[in-house]
């Protein structure tokens, strides 16, 4: 029978839930009886149905056996126009998960090639069971969209080749695009459609900001929330998915792992200005999170090293690099977090660890450790520290946890423990740029709480061990002329608020004060308060700076003992024209035990440097007073001093002022005028020139231990009583020579001081000493010259000799004076050698009183 042209509907109730219609075109059929049952042939024809066209050959036995199975063989070739038109004809047999997602799943395409067989009994199809028969189904599929799961980005451009086996599909791709990303390779498996789940292999290459963006609109987003949330990738990227979906849920879950292929890409931290460039390695996902074991790239220059790894409390990942940062590259690590005034302060490099969470309550938050090992800091007290000296230290960028307001300052908290606690808050500029811009700091030094920083400028709060004031003013001045950004200001000092132990300002000390500093029109003010302060000081920076200081009490520690010479840190000459100019007034003022009274100190500017117009002191154990200048110009330092000071406690002014206790006294006059010449290097106490005159009365000469502390060179006589202790004078005791009056003058020139007047009056005996004393050198030359008092009854011969040792203090002076004691009414000895360790040699008993000796003479005569 021959049919040119024929509309059918197939109804295979047991296949499909409706109707097929079905154009036959050019179908020819023919038929016969045999033992089996009615063959039905069609050797070839056309047909069409909605969407799809194609040629086949049938064979259809109709069975004797009204309880065999009708048995089909079935050959056809065809073409999908549109692979929308087959969805209502899905078989039964795959099952209502499996339908129901590819009704959802298929989005569009075409076949543009497509072959079925079937062979065998129709009840056993798709014979799995029932292996008697057999059954195929392959499509070409050509631009597919295959929304494969919800929230998943719909793979597009499919070229794809389908299989149909038994109850399974089997799809290979190796072309398509997914989320602007280009596929590579796709396997996907469907292994029995009644159980509906669909495993899908695929390899994707393209670029890491259409991955993130895919990704954002993925379930997997809530695995990744952190990762997604506070970072930004860009460059190539290629990546390896594994996808587990059950079918039969409306919603189905989607188990994934893979893996993503880093290779010179970059990733932008929140919070941080620079990217992480050159980024490589390898990142592995699954539904726990992210991990990753050989990530390496460059940050701010530096190369950097990481791995991410799962923790109980961000079991999605955690973000861990390490890198080794220099302090000096202006575009470097350090200089992205510190503001120049700050950084500029640093050297050396630093080995850095961070860590970033991609989840729990501090996803997204920065966390930066260092020991700071290899960084030298030269920052005021108690922040310095030497390159090799550790200084644990955290630095926390960002707030953490997913509730964190949009928009909200970034925040960088550093903590050094119990030194220093920091908190820097950051801004975007007002023209919308990139650049962060500092506008608070707020430091808590020594103990406490981390500061939150919320008022714009810089505030120092805190109860350090030691606050070195000197220090904090040059660092505060440097925050104060530190430059804005971008035409904005720069950060302003607002004000302190503090407690130390101890304050000191260049070898000076107060304990336990209480300042209130405060930022104030061109200047700030500081109110001192405490059990050993009361007062104010006042700073201005007009006029190359003023310092005004009214107080009404101040007790100081004494000073720490002086550093010997050569054990100076000398830094660059003292500009006295960058000083500020001070005028200093204290009621009553207290230098350890000393009470040295009402004190007042007033400079005033004069050419390339300042005056000294008064120093005074009233009322206290040092009064007098003392005026003077310092100019540096021309390549050289200058300065002129004139003084007229007495004391009542001599010995205890000293000690005070960190000298060593060489002379006690109740009546102390020193008067001088020196001067300094111009010197390149700046000025030192030991080249003054001019002329120093002393009178003291009722004191004593103490025989110090030498080299155990520094001296006052003019003061530093201690071989007299130390000489004389060998002889038994009533006036010498122990602790040195007791006399009634020590007078004299020194000429200083060219670091030496010498005398030919200097006279020291006891009961017992007289002293005059001529020669020099080496005041920069730190040595001796000099001629003692020793008169016992006759008008006493006392003569050296009957001293010595009538003692219960006079045979060893005979032989003694037979050996040094080639004499017997009870010839002499005089002697004199030679001091030589240094102040640590002077040699004394008898002197010419025939000129008991010499001229001085010159400076470079090699004898005393």
């Amino acid at each position: 029978m021959s049919v040119p042209q024929a509309a059918l509907q197939a109804q295979l109730p047991q296949a499909f839930e409706q109707a097929l219609p079905l154009s036959l075109q050019n179908a020819e059929f023919a038929w016969k009886r045999g033992a089996a049952g009615w063959q039905v042939d069609a050797p070839e024809f056309g047909w069409q149905v909605p969407g799809a066209s194609g040629h086949s050959q049938l064979g259809l036995l109709l069975p004797q056996d009204p309880g065999a199975s009708l048995r089909l063989k079935l050959a056809t070739s065809f073409k999908v126009a549109d692979i929308l038109a087959l969805k209502p004809y899905l078989p039964k047999t795959w099952g209502p998960g499996t339908r129901d997602w590819l009704q959802r799943a298929l989005q569009g395409g075409r076949i543009d090639q497509g072959q079925l067989q079937i062979d065998g009994p129709l009840d056993d199809y798709p014979f799995v069971e029932h292996p008697d028969g057999q059954w195929l189904l392959d499509l070409d599929v050509a631009d597919g969209t295959l929304a494969y799961a919800p929230g998943w980005p719909a793979v597009e451009k499919l070229q794809a080749q389908l299989q149909f086996r038994g109850h399974g599909l089997q799809i290979s791709a190796n072309a398509g695009q997914i989320g602007g990303n280009v596929v590579d390779r796709v396997e996907a498996r469907i292994p029995d459609f009644r159980d509906a789940k669909l495993t899908v292999d695929a390899s994707t290459h393209g670029e890491a900001a259409s991955y993130y963006t895919a990704l954002r609109g993925s379930p997997i987003a809530r695995k990744l929330g952190g990762l997604l949330t506070d970072t930004e990738a860009a460059g190539p990227v290629a990546a390896d998915v594994h996808l587990d979906i059950l079918l039969n849920q409306d919603d189905p879950p989607v188990s994934a792992r893979g893996a993503v292929h880093l290779d010179g890409g970059s990733v932008q931290v929140r919070g941080v200005a620079r990217p992480i460039t050159d980024l490589h390695g390898d990142v592995a996902f699954d539904d726990h999170g992210v991990r990753s074991e050989n990530l390496g790239g460059q940050v701010y220059g530096s190369a950097l090293s990481g791995t991410i790894v799962g923790e109980p409390e961000s079991p999605d990942g955690v973000l861990e690099a390490q890198l080794d940062a220099p302090a000096e590259p202006a575009d470097g690590v350090l200089a992205a977090f510190t503001p120049d005034w700050l950084r500029s302060r640093f050297s050396g490099t630093a080995h850095i660890a961070g860590r970033m969470p991609f989840a729990g309550p501090h996803s997204g938050q920065l966390t930066v450790k260092t020991d700071l090992r290899g960084v030298a800091l030269t920052l005021p007290a108690p922040l310095a520290k030497p390159a090799d000296e550790p200084l644990p230290l955290t630095v926390t960028v960002g707030e953490g946890g997913p509730a964190r307001p949009a928009g909200e300052p970034l925040r960088i908290l550093v903590d050094a423990g119990e030194r220093l606690r920091v908190a820097l808050r950051f801004a975007r500029p007002a023209d919308g740029g990139d650049a962060l811009l500092l506008r608070a700091a707020e430091a808590r030094l020594g103990p406490g709480e981390m500061p939150r920083a919320e008022e714009d400028g810089v505030f120092v709060r805190g109860a350090p061990a030691l606050f070195e004031i000197g220090d904090w003013i040059g660092f505060i001045d440097a925050i104060d002329a530190a430059p804005g950004t971008q035409g904005t200001a720069g950060v302003a000092f607002r004000g302190a608020d503090l407690s130390p132990q101890k304050l000191a300002y260049r070898g000076i000390s107060l304990l336990q004060p209480h300042l209130l500093v405060a930022a104030t029109a061109g200047g700030w003010g500081i109110q001192l308060e405490g059990a050993n302060a009361q007062g104010r000081v006042d700073f201005a920076r007009a006029d190359g700076g003023r310092v005004e200081v009214r107080l009404q009490r101040l007790s100081l520690e004494p000073l720490a003992p002086m550093s010997r010479p050569g054990e100076e840190e000398h830094g660059e000459p003292f500009e006295p024209a960058q000083a500020p100019v001070l005028d200093f007034a204290c009621d009553a003022l207290k230098l350890g035990a000393i009470d040295l009274g009402r004190v007042s100190f007033v400079t005033a500017r004069v050419e390339d440097g300042q005056a000294l117009q008064q120093l005074s002191l009233k009322g206290g154990k040092l009064q007098g007073s003392v005026h003077g200048g310092w100019t540096r110009g021309a390549g050289g330092s200058a300065a002129d001093l004139g003084f007229d000071i007495t004391s009542d406690d001599l010995g205890g002014v000293l000690q005070a002022f960190g000298y060593a206790r060489t002379m006690d006294a109740k009546d102390a006059s020193f008067s001088g005028k020196l001067s300094w010449p111009r010197q390149p290097a700046g000025l030192e106490l030991a080249q003054a020139d001019g002329t120093v005159t002393l009178a003291v009365h009722k004191g004593s000469l103490r025989a110090v231990e030498p080299g155990a502390t520094r001296v006052l060179g003019l003061l530093n006589l201690y071989a007299l009583p130390r000489r004389l202790l060998s002889f038994d004078f009533r006036d010498v005791v122990a602790k040195g020579l007791v006399f009634d009056s020590l007078t004299g003058s020194f000429k200083l020139a060219e670091g030496q001081a010498q005398t030919g007047d200097l006279k020291v009056d006891s009961p017992s005996m007289k002293m005059q000493m001529t020669g020099r004393i080496g005041l920069a050198a730190r040595d001796y030359d000099e001629k003692i010259t020793v008169q016992p008092n006759v008008t006493t009854g006392v003569t050296v011969g009957a001293t010595l000799l009538g003692g219960p040792i006079a045979g060893g203090i005979a032989l003694i002076a037979q050996e040094v004076f080639n004499k017997p004691f009870s010839a002499l009414s005089q002697f004199s000895y030679r001091v030589t050698g240094s102040w640590d360790n002077p040699q004394v040699k008898a002197g010419d008993k025939r000129q008991a009183a010499a001229t001085p000796a010159p400076a470079d003479a090699s004898e005393v005569p």
